[in-house]
């Protein structure tokens, strides 16, 4: 192994502090939260954040990108909002949405695989992007659609038009 190779394996071990350094690089605000062991990165997507937590599973073999999407679920929009994440998720080509109904929340979350206690940037960073374009994309409807001004059925109804249209049914 030469050098260099040492260089970029020490450079990609999967820990907080090499995962830190990456994402400092982008989000100069990235920190590790020590008591979660973990890494809080802030999402802005126009005037709304997304708080984006990255952690490591405790075998070193997967690393985890969390999102919350900023809203609560409001009381009896459960059932309307986990139909639109299921759907989203069908729809998607990395899906990840998920709720939690008992707290209200909704959030998107990715695991990526790490072989041997090491990331790959580039295919990390591809993920991170993917997050970011997921929370600017589909914060508008899941919101309408938690907070009860947006029903699955009219969602639903839509995507039929569409698909229709495109000569896809």
């Amino acid at each position: 192994m030469t050098v260099k190779d040492k260089t970029k394996k020490k450079s990609n071990e999967l820990n907080l502090e090499t995962l830190l350094t990456h994402f400092q690089k982008t989000h100069p605000t990235a920190a590790i939260q020590t008591e979660t062991h973990q890494i809080l990165i802030t999402i802005k997507v126009e005037k709304v954040e997304f708080p984006l937590f990255i952690r490591m599973t405790e075998d070193h073999d997967l690393l985890q990108l969390l999102s919350f999407f900023p809203c609560n679920i409001k009381a009896g929009s459960e059932p309307d909002t986990a139909r639109c994440l299921h759907l989203l998720n069908k729809e998607l080509d990395i899906p990840g949405f998920g709720m939690d109904d008992l707290n209200g929340l909704i959030f998107y979350r990715c695991m990526i695989p790490c072989p041997d206690n090491q990331f790959n940037q580039v295919v990390v960073d591809k993920f991170f992007a993917a997050v970011q374009s997921i929370c600017k994309s589909f914060f508008p409807l899941i919101f309408a659609v938690s907070q009860g001004n947006l029903k699955f059925a009219d969602i639903a109804d839509k995507l039929s038009e569409m698909m229709q249209a495109s000569g896809q049914v």
